[in-house]
């Protein structure tokens, strides 16, 4: 993944930190996302609030069972993240939307799995896309739900109600996002803290999840 290095370091050090949540997840699972977190030297969060574990307990309960095939897995790009390089790149960084596009591509290809991106600003049609990707055949679905994080319940509700893993993911560490995100509700897992290197770390942790 030598082509994500620049991505990385766009990132204050101090954001580089990791949250990494599995609701009902089996031991194997979460190990392997822990070893991620300690390979780039950071920190794995493992508690969650009491509301959020209640709200979030169907996450495990609703996987559809491991695909056979190559993979497919959707990617959903929140609100403004097409702005991408322009937008607070003090805070973002410089890589484009585009540029992300096309080295996320090419870890699909070097990895073997087929890659759908889909960008939107309006949370209706990112709900439309969760649910027109599952009928079409998708596997599992990663997200940078942007500004659904902090109102997205239908899409938080479409996420739990179809039967495939989802991973969320953000650029930025916050210091308590699984208070604060409404989506991390449907979620399987979250990563953050590494700029647009946090979306090869969700896919990555994606594929894992396919696999077991």
């Amino acid at each position: 993944m030598a082509f994500f290095d620049r991505t990385v370091a766009d990132q204050p050090r101090s954001h580089r930190i990791i949250a990494l949540e599995r609701f009902s997840m089996p031991t194997t699972r979460r190990s392997v996302l822990t070893a991620m977190a300690a390979a780039a030297g950071v920190a794995a969060a493992t508690s969650l609030p009491a509301t959020v574990k209640a709200a979030s307990a169907s996450a495990g309960r609703r996987k559809a069972p491991s695909p056979t095939g190559r993979r497919r897995i959707l990617l959903i790009q929140g609100p403004n993240m097409g702005y991408l390089g322009k937008r607070e790149p003090e805070l973002y960084g410089s890589t484009t939307a585009a540029e992300l596009d096309q080295d996320l591509r090419r870890h699909a290809q070097a990895h073997g799995y087929d890659l759908e991106i889909f960008y939107s600003n309006v949370e209706g049609f990112a709900v439309d896309k969760v649910y027109d990707a599952v009928e079409k055949g998708v596997h599992g679905i990663v997200m940078n739900p942007a500004g659904f994080t902090y109102g997205g319940y239908s899409i938080r509700d479409a996420l739990i109600a179809v039967p495939v893993p989802y991973v969320e993911c953000h650029m930025l560490a916050e210091r308590d996002w699984t208070g604060s995100s409404v989506t991390i509700a449907a979620a399987d897992g979250m990563l953050c803290g590494f700029g647009v290197h946090s979306y090869v770390l969700a896919l990555e942790a994606m594929l894992h999840i396919l696999r077991t």
